[in-house]
């Protein structure tokens, strides 16, 4: 695949990104760049949070700081499988951050190309589903430098992340929306991961009538001085 190819794969990402998820776009220059190895930043990210709401508990300031390193790179997999349709080296993406926030990205560039096309669906979510593993395999092990957060506890905010995605996604698309045919694809993905298929985040209808994540993991929240319970929120008194 060509440079060429690889520019016209980075427009349509950027493309679909800003159309479906708010912040999510490319950008060139960063105070700070949290990639592998950004010990310091992520402890920047850590004691941000920590100082914001410090009668929350280390639990909250963790599951804040997680959920901020791994939005954006889980909503680039998902719209590379579903709307590009090729598989990027994520191992090259960077994220811009400031203070306390991980908005933006940029793929560092090297004389391989960025994107690789595959012949079945399946094929393409697996190879993506791959290189997001190893990505968040790193940005783990970096972060579990700065706080204590079991993996365990991690990927299950990852596991919940992934279908709360797939379901923006799909409401940005517009299109009617099976949420069986949500959660099957749901399943794949867990599995193309290697995560546990159980316990795992199903959708739900809310009074109104739409869709929601009810989540496995909890990020706390609620644990804030002016926090709640966030819909779907597993610790929610019934």
């Amino acid at each position: 695949m060509t440079v060429n190819s690889d520019k016209h794969y980075n427009q349509m990402l950027q493309q679909f990104a800003v159309a479906a998820f708010e912040f999510l776009s490319p950008v060139d220059s960063a105070e700070q760049w949290v990639r592998e190895g950004s010990v310091d930043s992520m402890g920047e990210l850590y004691q941000f949070w920590q100082l914001q709401h410090p009668e929350a508990g280390k639990i909250y300031w963790q599951s804040r700081s997680w959920s901020m390193l791994a939005w954006q790179p889980i909503s680039l997999a998902l719209i590379a499988c579903y709307q590009v349709q090729a598989s990027p080296d994520l191992s090259r993406l960077s994220q811009s951050y400031h203070l306390g926030n991980v908005f933006g990205y940029r793929f560092e560039a090297n004389e391989l190309a960025l994107w690789q096309q595959f012949e079945s669906a399946a094929l393409l979510r697996k190879s993506i589903a791959q290189s997001l593993r190893v990505l968040l395999d790193q940005l783990l092990k970096d972060f579990s430098q700065v706080a204590r957060i079991s993996p365990s506890t991690a990927y299950r905010n990852i596991a919940d992340g992934v279908l709360d995605m797939m379901l923006r996604g799909a409401k940005a698309s517009q299109q009617v929306i099976k949420p069986e045919l949500v959660e099957h694809e749901f399943q794949h993905w867990l599995q193309d991961l290697a995560l546990p298929l159980e316990p795992r985040a199903t959708l739900f209808e809310d009074p109104q009538g739409s869709l929601q994540v009810a989540r496995v993991s909890c990020c706390m929240d609620y644990k804030k001085q002016q926090g709640s319970y966030c819909v779907g929120c597993p610790c929610e008194p019934k």
